[in-house]
């Protein structure tokens, strides 16, 4: 079996657009199975809480990403 290890800024890319997105989402539209660091999880939501204090995504998108209810 295959598994495609994606670090935090792949993982980011699913949930905001920015060049690589679109091999990333085909990741998960081909149902692969994906795997990261434990630590990824933190690194993610991190990510997306500074691109929403930076005004790059809005709350909404955030929400709708549920990084946070980890």
């Amino acid at each position: 079996m295959r598994v495609d290890y994606l670090d935090a800024s792949a993982w980011v890319k699913r949930y905001y657009q920015e060049t690589g997105t679109e091999a990333t989402q085909a990741l998960f539209v081909e149902g692969a199975v994906l795997a990261c660091a434990s630590l990824g999880i933190v690194e993610v939501l991190a990510n997306l809480v500074r691109k929403r204090k930076a005004r790059q995504i809005s709350e909404t998108q955030f929400r709708d990403s549920k990084c946070y209810g980890f």
